[in-house]
């Protein structure tokens, strides 16, 4: 069984289309549905209470965990084999979970992703993603068959539960919005576990100049920056840090983020790891 979770904040009609489409595209899989609002302001999962055909739904409310924590909070409640992170303005095709399975089933497998388009545009189409040598995020093209990409956008990602678990999900450290998918990403590849793309799945994302909620590029540094000391060498660190010093919030966090930042989680999670940050960048030729 897949459990799919939805984390949403303001997203007004476009949860409910999210859920419409959810329910009525065909699949042969059987999946439940988790809906984490954290904290909405705009009464936008009345709905999910209020209408009697969603009531297998399960709702979580919170009052503003930040999308890592409340992602964690909703495969807390999960009982699936697979969890499936969806952002909440979404268009699915139909039979995409059977297809997915298909590739899930390969044990070196940690987690997979479709393709995802553009509901606006939907000739615009990214392939899973990897790094610029500014430590950008940047689409990649049509692979053949289900290839092995370097990032999973988090708009939507499937894990295994096991290893999700094993991993204790999203980085808790990270406030808001911004890397977690990222930082996931990396933290799998580094473990010893495979991320591919399915290019025969696509699914259908609401790009959008502005979220729906206030959003901080303070918050943002700070996850890129845990990001950084989680898993990179201390001269790509450091490389980081000058990359991103342009930025008038760049002095906050890194100060904020110096005083706050357990020094034990870095040792930690390199002492786990099956392969280091060189092999990484040298496997996907990202020159940073």
């Amino acid at each position: 069984m897949f459990s799919i979770i939805i984390t949403t904040k303001n997203e007004g009609i476009n949860l409910k289309n999210t859920i419409y489409s959810l329910t009525q595209t065909r699949v042969g899989k059987s999946f439940e549905v988790i809906v984490v609002d954290d904290g909405s302001t705009d009464q936008s999962t009345a709905f999910l209470e209020k209408d009697s055909r969603y009531s297998q739904v399960k709702l979580l409310k919170t009052e503003g965990l930040g999308l890592a924590r409340a992602k964690n909070l909703g495969a807390k409640y999960a009982a699936g084999k697979y969890l499936v992170f969806s952002d909440a303005h979404m268009s699915y095709q139909s039979f995409w979970l059977d297809y997915l399975e298909e590739v899930l089933q390969d044990k070196t497998v940690g987690a997979v992703g479709p393709a995802i388009a553009s509901l606006a545009e939907p000739s615009r189409i990214g392939f899973g993603q990897t790094l610029t040598p500014e430590f950008r995020l940047a689409w990649l093209p049509k692979p053949a068959k289900a290839s092995e990409v370097p990032i999973l956008p988090g708009g939507l990602m499937v894990v295994k539960s096991k290893i999700f678990y094993e991993l204790s999900g999203f980085e808790t450290l990270m406030e808001r919005w911004g890397w977690e998918d990222v930082e996931l990403s990396l933290r799998l590849w580094l473990l010893g576990y495979r991320l591919l793309v399915v290019p025969k799945v696509v699914v259908y994302h609401l790009f959008r100049q502005k979220q729906p909620y206030p959003t901080s590029r303070e918050a943002s540094l700070k996850n890129l920056f845990i990001l950084a000391l989680n898993h990179l060498k201390e001269e790509r660190v450091q490389k980081l840090f000058t990359l991103y010093s342009r930025y008038e919030e760049f002095s906050r966090a890194v100060g904020e983020l110096i005083f706050n930042y357990p020094f034990t989680r870095r040792s930690e999670l390199f002492n786990l790891r099956k392969y280091d940050d060189d092999w990484y960048f040298q496997k996907f030729k990202i020159g940073f």
